[in-house]
């Protein structure tokens, strides 16, 4: 069974207080990141890991339609742009 490891990502000001997700999977040295929130946060994160461990950013999960869930996706694919997004459809 593969080993998972949740990394809480914590963003605390005054507009958000918030936390996503990012999973290591270290048998596919892949990263899934959850809700990703704020993005300097999570990409400060991903990035990190990524240098550190060999890992890379594979998903990005947004559960559903809200700024801190799936409102910085375009940015993670500007910079991750193999990564593969898992959402809803968008709500209008």
């Amino acid at each position: 069974m593969p080993k998972i490891i949740l990394v809480n990502i914590e963003s605390r000001n005054i507009q958000n207080n918030f936390s996503g997700y990012i999973i290591k999977e270290n048998k596919t040295k892949s990263l899934i990141l959850v809700d990703p929130g704020d993005y300097e946060i999570a990409a400060r994160n991903i990035q990190m890991i990524e240098d550190v461990e060999g890992l890379s950013l594979r998903y990005i999960f947004s559960t559903h339609h809200h700024e801190k869930h799936n409102g910085q996706n375009e940015k993670f694919l500007a910079r991750w742009p193999e990564v593969k997004i898992v959402a809803g459809s968008i709500k209008k």
